[in-house]
């Protein structure tokens, strides 16, 4: 475990802007970041994961908003884990439907660059 990170060395791991993880902190996708006696942030291993995931799900397609009601979900204690299992498979098929579409994609700059020859 480390001592945690300051949101410099946090930017340099996930490759994210520091705007970036502060917009992401007062969005509420950053939860709980703790700050030094001077008002500066500390950021956790978990702080870490969850930046590298939001990343992940940013890079997937998805909007601020969609990552944030992903975000909830996994947080609530609310939702019971039929509907949560069931939003995350709704997750990855949408996520599945955008792969697909870019290949398709991939597929028709292909031939088009083949027929440049």
């Amino acid at each position: 475990m480390n001592s945690g990170f300051t949101i410099g060395q946090l930017a340099k791991k996930t490759g994210l802007p520091q705007h970036t993880l502060r917009y992401y902190e007062n969005a509420g996708l950053l939860l709980d970041i703790t700050r030094r006696s001077n008002g500066r942030r500390v950021y956790s291993d978990g702080d870490l994961d969850r930046a590298l995931l939001l990343t992940k799900l940013r890079a997937s397609g998805m909007s601020v908003a969609e990552v944030r009601r992903f975000v909830e979900l996994l947080s609530s204690t609310d939702i019971d884990p039929a509907t949560r299992r069931e939003t995350l498979t709704g997750y990855r098929e949408q996520i599945t439907e955008r792969i697909h579409r870019l290949e398709e994609a991939l597929a028709a700059v292909i031939e088009l660059e083949e027929a440049q020859e």
